[in-house]
């Protein structure tokens, strides 16, 4: 009876949903909707691309107008914190042709189109964007772009097919590389702060030559022979020199 009886106070019943943990559901990513979506929008903005473009070492590609207002504002995403500065990226010499609304990139050798599923490389020495297919044309012996003709090396062939893998161990090489750099820069900013501490003679000659430098001696102490050495004084300084019988043009300097 109390079995029956159940359910009838306000309460309610565990199912078995409530009862046993289930699996979380695990969101598929559609590969051909993410490989197209590359190939034709800018990774940063998500912006159709639009020339110029610029390629990182991870073989995204972007609209360059895009990296550099991220740069100057100093609003790159936590994502693409691997881009520091211009150094980071290579601006592409790409053959770029509108289909409908979107634009596609084509090898300017073998007229095959960059959808995300042909493989592409760009050069980062000279930015030109090739497919493989005509990177296999070139001899082994004689490395240079069948686009400009200018010569590089294997390891300056970015893929712009990676997996996401291959970007992340990338892109962890190259943030511990900024890292290092940053480090080196800061350890040689406080090795020069102690070295002026430590001698602070050379911290006052080096200030001296900036003062002199900011002020030049005065207009009385130039001569003719080395106010000829030097770029012309300016209008003030010549009127100077020429009450004092000191200065002539260059044009009136004999030998």
């Amino acid at each position: 009876d109390k079995a029956l009886q159940m359910g009838n106070d306000g309460g309610s019943i565990p199912g078995r949903q409530e009862m046993v943990k289930q699996k979380k559901i695990e969101k598929k990513v559609n590969a051909d909707l993410v490989a197209k979506a590359r190939s034709s929008y800018c990774c940063l903005s998500k912006e159709k691309l639009q020339p110029p473009l610029a390629v990182d070492k991870l073989g995204n590609i972007y609209n360059k107008e895009t990296v550099l207002k991220a740069l100057i504002g100093k609003a790159m995403p936590k994502g693409f914190r691997h881009i520091q500065s211009l150094k980071d990226i290579t601006t592409c010499k790409a053959k770029v042709e509108s289909f409908g609304n979107v634009t596609k990139i084509l090898c300017p050798i073998s007229q095959l189109v960059f959808n995300g599923f042909h493989k592409f490389v760009c050069l980062w020495k000279c930015g030109c964007i090739l497919s493989q297919e005509a990177i296999n044309q070139i001899p082994q012996n004689k490395k240079s772009c069948l686009n400009c003709s200018k010569e590089y090396k294997d390891d300056s062939v970015v893929s712009l097919n990676m997996s996401p893998e291959e970007k992340k161990k990338i892109q962890e090489k190259l943030l511990e590389t900024n890292l290092q750099k940053k480090q080196k820069k800061t350890l040689m900013k406080k090795e020069q702060k102690a070295q002026n501490a430590a001698n602070p003679a050379n911290a006052e000659n080096g200030k001296e030559e900036f003062e002199e430098e900011k002020n030049p001696a005065d207009a009385s102490t130039y001569t003719n022979s080395e106010v000829a050495g030097h770029k012309r004084p300016s209008q003030s300084v010549l009127e100077e020199l020429k009450k004092k019988a000191i200065y002539r043009p260059p044009s009136e300097i004999f030998y």
